[in-house]
């Protein structure tokens, strides 16, 4: 499986967020747009498991967003590189592409 082409279920709950805060304008719904997102890229879709879920409350509070700490330990768990620009990740020792 390439790096590529995974993504964390958890993005799907930051997108649904953001979009309702008014922080993300998208033509359809979340739902909508994340599937399809999903099935254009052929995405696979990494659920949470209890072992990101646990891994994320062991982390140090580096980060102040739990949700972020989600996508690191599963980062970690996995083995993955992160893309992001948020500058915190890599203070968490994880690989991270911007």
């Amino acid at each position: 499986m390439s790096l590529w082409c995974i993504v964390s279920a958890l993005s799907g709950f930051e997108i649904g967020i953001k979009q309702r805060k008014g922080k993300l304008i998208l033509p359809v719904s979340p739902v909508d747009w994340f599937r399809e997102i999903i099935k254009h890229h052929d995405l696979y879709l990494l659920p949470l498991d209890l072992a990101i879920c646990l891994r994320s409350t062991t982390l140090p509070a580096i980060h102040a967003d739990p949700c972020d700490r989600f996508i690191i330990a599963t980062a970690e768990i996995h083995k993955l590189k992160i893309v992001t620009a948020d500058n915190v990740f890599p203070q968490y020792g994880i690989t991270v592409l911007k």
